[in-house]
């Protein structure tokens, strides 16, 4: 019945907030800012840094859409991640399509998701590198 008077969007954001869904929240939050990443940690250990494709919110949502800016893994011990594969280095984003080069990551799988900032990880490593 809301649907009819604020359209889907609208509904979606105002369940998202109402129903405390902090992963859509968080995802919603990143995927609206251009200039935000977020760094996913799957359940085996996989992580994945990149854009949220689709600035919308999803009431229920299953997968989440992104494209990759670095992948890698966390060390089992430390938890540390280790990026293994820089796509930034090689792939010009300007110029794909961003269905090509998506990852489609089911929800259930996610362990943890955060803001991420390449920048503030580069300073983080150089700075667990000198100790």
């Amino acid at each position: 019945m809301v649907n009819l008077f604020c359209g889907k969007t609208d509904a979606a954001i105002r369940a998202m907030i109402d129903g405390n869904d902090f992963m859509e929240q968080l995802l919603f939050e990143v995927a609206y800012f251009d200039d935000r990443l977020v760094e996913i940690t799957l359940c085996n250990g996989k992580v994945y840094a990149g854009w949220v494709l689709g600035a919308t919110a999803i009431r229920d949502r299953k997968y989440v859409e992104i494209m990759p800016v670095a992948s890698g893994y966390r060390s089992p011990r430390t938890l540390r991640i280790h990026f293994t594969t820089n796509y930034a280095a090689v792939i010009d984003f300007e110029k794909i399509e961003s269905n090509d080069y998506r990852v489609v990551i089911p929800i259930s799988e996610i362990r943890t998701a955060r803001p991420f900032k390449m920048d503030v990880y580069d300073q983080f490593q150089r700075r667990y590198e000198e100790s």
